[in-house]
């Protein structure tokens, strides 16, 4: 069996990005050819992966732990393949010590397109890992094709992929149309654009989930300007996320920087059309068929409008939404990771 570390915590606590995307590769690569290593943060993580035979992880909740316990891990278990969706000096570390220690190979997945929004000592050390990588993975077009304008480095085009929900459609036959966004409250995300168009459009329920830089300030811009059908969520988990997603009408992301945001896909899964922006690329939107992509904030108003008051449309979208997800089911697309590994093992 070969030997794969995935570099990402799968406790069921963890909701960055990177982290659910290790969780879905361990979860799919398969039992029979891959012994699977990583870590959690606690003992809580999902049954799907904690009864799993073939993925073995440690436990620890301090941070200089994990980096001293990951290096044994890749060093003692001779791993085959370190595989990162995380490029800063820690990685940069486990890489070299792969190479060094066991021959192994490392696999870089890019999960935002460049320019990253990091500062210059971090992209400096991005470099060092693209160089101490065998294989880049691009999980959009739009990431690949910057990054391959800035490196001159190729890419390997892998979308992620996700455990999907049944098929059926909740009925939910709510009184009033609830619009939701999932993101972290940083500038790029534009969260006072969600929170602008929920004071303008008080017919609908506006949901915003996670918290950030400017959490505080949007709260306080809620009650100064009394917009009482804005609510703000810190933190759900995964499980209650997809029960907050099932019982909305649509999801509105405001974000101007990404690369394959996982919570477009969540959202499709759950029978949600997607309201985007063009400027990152979002790959698994069609325009007019399962959401819409705009090219500029002041046709968000008129879009959601346009699918919220029409209930043929709507149910139109959150069909196609559905049977968009089924190009990203990770019973499908592992088989394209696995051939990756075996290609460089």
């Amino acid at each position: 069996m070969k030997k794969i570390f995935i570099n990402a915590n799968f406790s069921k606590n963890s909701v960055q990005a990177q982290d659910r995307d290790g969780k879905y590769y361990a979860l799919f690569l398969d039992s029979k050819k891959y012994k699977v290593y990583g870590y959690s943060t606690d003992n809580d993580i999902e049954d799907v992966l904690k009864n799993k035979e073939n993925l073995s992880f440690f436990v620890s909740s301090n941070k200089f732990s994990i980096i001293i316990r990951t290096i044994y891990s890749i060093i003692f278990n001779r791993i085959d393949v370190v595989i990162s969706s995380k490029g800063f000096w820690k990685e940069y570390i486990y890489f070299k010590i792969n190479k060094f220690f066991n021959r192994g190979k490392n696999i870089l997945i890019l999960v935002n397109q460049t320019p990253y929004l990091w500062f210059k000592f971090d992209l400096k050390i991005f470099t060092k890992v693209v160089k101490s990588s065998d294989k880049v993975i691009a999980i959009s077009k739009k990431v690949a094709a910057t990054f391959t304008q800035q490196y001159n480095i190729g890419t390997t085009l892998i979308p992620l992929f996700y455990k999907l929900l049944p098929n059926e459609l909740v009925n939910k036959n709510n009184v009033r149309k609830k619009v939701v966004c999932v993101g972290s409250m940083i500038s790029h995300k534009r969260p006072f654009v969600f929170c602008d168009l929920a004071k303008k459009m008080p017919e609908f329920d506006f949901i915003w989930v996670g918290k950030g830089y400017y959490y505080n300030w949007l709260l306080d811009k809620k009650n100064k300007e009394n917009i009482s059908n804005l609510k703000l969520i810190p933190k759900l988990l995964q499980k209650e996320l997809f029960q907050l997603l099932t019982q909305s009408d649509l999801f509105y992301f405001p974000s101007i920087h990404e690369g394959f945001p996982n919570v477009l896909i969540e959202a499709m899964n759950c029978g949600l059309p997607v309201i985007c922006y063009d400027s990152y690329g979002p790959d698994a939107i069609k325009n007019n068929f399962n959401g819409i992509v705009l090219n500029n904030i002041f046709d968000s108003e008129a879009a959601i409008r346009s699918i919220l008051l029409d209930e043929k449309k709507l149910k139109e979208m959150s069909l196609n939404a559905k049977k968009s997800v089924e190009a990203y089911n990770g019973e499908l697309l592992s088989g394209d990771l696995e051939k990756l590994i075996d290609s460089i093992c």
